[in-house]
C-alpha cells in the first residue's frame, strides 16, 4: 500500500479502532496511542448493542418532568452528584435547552443516519474481515411492569414508525412471557425492535486488534498524552510521558476524557463522564436469548455465548474511579422485577465506564476550528459501539477529502 500523510490517533477504544481501520484502507500510515490497553475502558464492558432503535436523545421534552429530587438520590438509576461543579450544571442548562421537540428530533434525525450506516457497515466489516464477535440479530425487547408505561410507550414507537420506519412489534403479558420464557409471568408486556442486533464488545475490541496488526496499524498502548506542541495553527508533536510524537494529522478520540484535552486546543466540548455499570456472570437459568431493556428499573441485559451482562444505571459524577457497590447492586435489583433468575453464580467481572455523554445527544466528528491538522471524534454517549464503523467511515472521507456517504454537517464543531 502507497502511504499517504502519518495520522496519530489519541484513543484505543471502538470510536479510534474503527478510526484507524478506515483511514488505514485509505491509505494513511495510522498511529493509535491509548492511556492504558487497547480496548479497555468503556469499549469493554458495556452491553454490546446494536440499537438503530436509539435515534431518540435522551434530551426529549419529556426529560425534563422527570422528578429533580430523584436525580439527586445515589440509589436512583440516573443519578446527579451535586458536588461535581459549575461545569456539570452548565451541562445540565445546555442539556435543558435541547428538551424541545424541535431539537430533539433534529438530534434523531442526525443519530437515525449514522446508527444506520454504522449497522450496515458493521454487518459488511464482519463478513469481510472475518470477524468472531458474536453478533446475533435477535431484535431487542423492552420489558415493562407497569401497564402506564407500557401504554406511554406506544407514544414513543409511534414516532419512530413515523419519522424513522422503526417500528416494534407489541406484545401482551403472556406474548412476551412466550417470547421470552426467561421473564416472569408478572411483567406487563414487551415491545420487540426486530431489527437491533448484539455482539460481545469485549471479542469486537480483540478482533479489532487483530486486524489493525495485520493491517499495519502501530498501537503504542499504557502511553498517557500529556500535552500538545503547537506551532502556527498546527499540531507539531504529541507529549507522552515518555516521548514526543509526531504526525501529520492528529485524532482525538478519547470518550469521556476528550474535553480535558480538547481544552488544551481551546475548544469546550459539552461532554460529561457518565458513569455506568455492568456485571458479568455466568449464565442464569433459564437465560434470555433476546436482549432486554426492562424499561421501568432502567437495566440492559445481554446474553453472551458463554456468559450472561446485566449494565446501565447513568450516574454524573466527574471522574470517579470507584466500583460503588450500591450503584453495581441496583442492576440485580432492578432485573429481579422481571428475570426468573438474575444472574448465573460465577461472577466473571464487575465494570464501570465513563460514558461520552454530549448535551444533545450528537457525537461530534469534525475538524478543530483554528488548527489545520486536528479533528475529533467523540460525545457517542451510550452509542459508540453501534455509531463506530459510521464515525470511522465519515472521519476517513473528511480527512481525505471524499465525498461523504452521510451529510456531515450536525456533527462539526
Amino acid at each position: 500500500m502507497a502511504e499517504k500523510k502519518s495520522i496519530l490517533i489519541i484513543g484505543g477504544g471502538v470510536i479510534g479502532a474503527w478510526s484507524a481501520y478506515f483511514l488505514r484502507k485509505a491509505g494513511y500510515g495510522v498511529t493509535i496511542v491509548e492511556k492504558g490497553d487497547f480496548g479497555s475502558g468503556c469499549s469493554s464492558g458495556n452491553c454490546g448493542l446494536i440499537v438503530p432503535s436509539h435515534a431518540l436523545p435522551l434530551c426529549v421534552p419529556d426529560a425534563l418532568f422527570k422528578p429533580f429530587k430523584s436525580m439527586l438520590d445515589a440509589s436512583s438509576p440516573f443519578y446527579v452528584n451535586p458536588m461535581v461543579g459549575p461545569s456539570l450544571w452548565s451541562w445540565m442548562i445546555r442539556f435543558a435547552l435541547n428538551c424541545t421537540h424541535r431539537k430533539s428530533m433534529a438530534a434523531a434525525e442526525s443519530r437515525h443516519r449514522l446508527l444506520q450506516s454504522s449497522k450496515s457497515l458493521l454487518e459488511d466489516m464482519i463478513q469481510k474481515e472475518n470477524l468472531s464477535i458474536e453478533y446475533q440479530k435477535n431484535g431487542l425487547l423492552f420489558v415493562h411492569t407497569k401497564e402506564e408505561s407500557l401504554s406511554h410507550y406506544s407514544k414513543i414507537n409511534k414516532l419512530l414508525t413515523q419519522e424513522f420506519s422503526l417500528s416494534a412489534k407489541l406484545y401482551d403479558s403472556k406474548g412476551v412471557v412466550e417470547l421470552e420464557p426467561a421473564l416472569k409471568e408478572s411483567v406487563v408486556g414487551g415491545w420487540h425492535y426486530e431489527g437491533d442486533a448484539h455482539l460481545r464488545p469485549d471479542h469486537l475490541m480483540a478482533e479489532l486488534k487483530r486486524v489493525l496488526t495485520s493491517m499495519g496499524v502501530v498501537l503504542l498502548e499504557n502511553q498517557d498524552v500529556k500535552d500538545f506542541v503547537l506551532e502556527s495553527g498546527s499540531i507539531s508533536a504529541i507529549k507522552t510521558a515518555s516521548e514526543d510524537l509526531v504526525a501529520d494529522t492528529v485524532v482525538l478520540a478519547t470518550g469521556a476524557l476528550s474535553p480535558i484535552l480538547a481544552r488544551r486546543l481551546g475548544v469546550k466540548l459539552h461532554i460529561q463522564p457518565g458513569k455506568g455499570y455492568s456485571i458479568t456472570t455466568d449464565q442464569p437459568d433459564p437465560c434470555p436469548k433476546i436482549p432486554l431493556i426492562l424499561e421501568d428499573h432502567a437495566v440492559a441485559v445481554t446474553p453472551f455465548k458463554n456468559g450472561f451482562r446485566l449494565g446501565s444505571t447513568m450516574e454524573f459524577g466527574g471522574y470517579n474511579e470507584e466500583i460503588n457497590p450500591k450503584r453495581l447492586g441496583l442492576l440485580e435489583e432492578g432485573a429481579r422485577h422481571y428475570l426468573r433468575d438474575v444472574r448465573g453464580k460465577n461472577i466473571q467481572e464487575t465494570w464501570y465506564g465513563w460514558r461520552p455523554m454530549s448535551h444533545n445527544g450528537i457525537p461530534t466528528i469534525s475538524s478543530v476550528p483554528g488548527f489545520k491538522n486536528a479533528w475529533v471524534a467523540t460525545g457517542h454517549s451510550m452509542l459508540g459501539i453501534s455509531m463506530g464503523t459510521g464515525t470511522g467511515k465519515l472521519l476517513s472521507e473528511l480527512i481525505s477529502g471524499e465525498s461523504p456517504h452521510i451529510d456531515p454537517t450536525p456533527y462539526q464543531l
